[in-house]
């Protein structure tokens, strides 16, 4: 509003600076003596043709702000559209990803009750069939005792593998220490973890304020951009190097998976789909995240995570 009165002002006063500038040097006179004598152009008639080309300017100037005004309302209309189309799209893959979150802990229960124990069953009766075969003598073992216990042996070694696979695949699917323990102590976990299975790089983990109070879909999210995150610094980065760090508040979480890798370049920073999945869970919780690399500088992805109004963790729980 200022903008535009400071606008009229100026027309104003040009309007009368040429009025009396016109009045101090008998423009209106000069003009029409001058004009007078070119009667054989129509030179006169030159004011009427300004006065219509002013007018028309005026006119083609007003055309114009409507088009740019309609433009303007056309664009913010596209841009409340797109918004909602995002909002639908997080809510979309919020939900998605909580569909995807509940198959994977079915699935975990599934395999634990009852592939889990039909293993434990396999292996005690191995157990059995070599402590029954073990005491006979050579001349009986070899008879075909002997035999048993050496396949009850490869049986139960046999069981004791598929024991470890089921309880990693148990483990990527719904980690047991996030459901029992909370949020902190199935970080804890997996960082030790992935200490036994892999010294290098060398992991640190720092936790800073009360976790609980950002409920079940949070946790989750971090939990599962922490485990990406490794992933890549193991099979990419060659960093020597993790720093995990997160730092609550009561109005969200801050979470920092920095590593002293090869980086990469920033172009090709959504190249794999471990960054798409932690983009995708990020902004389905209302979320930010952020990735800076460069060659030889490492990796740091940051994200922020806003904690859920109550009703929305009551409604999760």
């Amino acid at each position: 509003m200022q903008a535009s009165r400071r606008d009229l002002l100026v027309v104003v006063l040009l309007v009368v600076v040429v009025w009396g500038l016109s009045a101090w040097l008998d423009l209106g006179e000069r003009l029409s003596n001058w004009a007078g004598s070119r009667e054989l152009y129509q030179a006169d008639e030159l004011p009427g043709a300004v006065v219509a080309l002013l007018l028309g300017l005026v006119w083609y100037a007003w055309r114009r702000v409507e088009e740019v005004e309609a433009q303007m309302q056309a664009v913010a209309r596209a841009d409340e559209q797109l918004r909602a189309t995002l909002a639908a799209n997080r809510r979309l893959a919020a939900a998605h990803l909580a569909l995807q979150e509940a198959e994977r802990r079915d699935l975990a229960r599934e395999l634990h009750d009852e592939l889990g124990q039909h293993l434990n069953l396999i292996k005690l009766e191995a157990v059995a069939i070599r402590n029954a075969s073990a005491p006979e003598s050579d001349v009986e073992g070899r008879s075909g005792r002997g035999g048993n216990a050496a396949g009850a042996v490869a049986m139960i070694q046999a069981v004791d593998h598929v024991q470890r696979v089921v309880r990693e695949m148990l483990g990527r699917l719904r980690p047991v220490a996030l459901d029992e323990l909370g949020l902190q102590a199935a970080l804890e976990h997996l960082v030790s973890g992935w200490r036994s299975r892999h010294p290098v790089p060398a992991l640190e983990l720092s936790v800073k304020g009360n976790l609980d109070p950002h409920g079940e879909p949070v946790h989750m999210a971090v939990y599962r951009i922490v485990q990406e995150g490794l992933t890549n610094v193991l099979r990419h980065a060659r960093a020597r190097r993790v720093i995990i760090g997160i730092d609550a508040t009561s109005a969200g979480l801050r979470l920092t998976v920095a590593d002293d890798g090869i980086g990469v370049e920033p172009g090709r920073q959504t190249d794999g789909l471990g960054l798409v999945g932690m983009r995708e869970r990020v902004e389905a919780l209302g979320g930010q995240i952020e990735v800076d690399t460069a060659p030889g500088l490492g990796c740091r992805i940051m994200v922020w995570l806003p904690c859920p109004p109550v009703a929305a963790r009551a409604g999760a729980a």
